[in-house]
């Protein structure tokens, strides 16, 4: 998994994102908290699913 994320093209694409999150600054920050709290309530259902549904292997 750190694997996936410890590489200069994902730390660039990460810059990027906080670069716009600055830009955006105060004007649009309601709406950019309202889109992160979605992100984190949808990444937290696709965990809890997967430890409440057992994979037949």
């Amino acid at each position: 998994w750190i694997d996936l994320h410890d590489y200069e093209g994902f730390h660039k694409f990460v810059g990027f994102l906080r670069d716009e999150l600055d830009r955006i600054g105060p004007k649009d920050a309601d709406i950019a908290r309202e889109y992160f709290a979605r992100a984190v309530k949808l990444e937290r259902m696709f965990f809890d699913n997967s430890y409440e549904t057992p994979v037949a292997i």
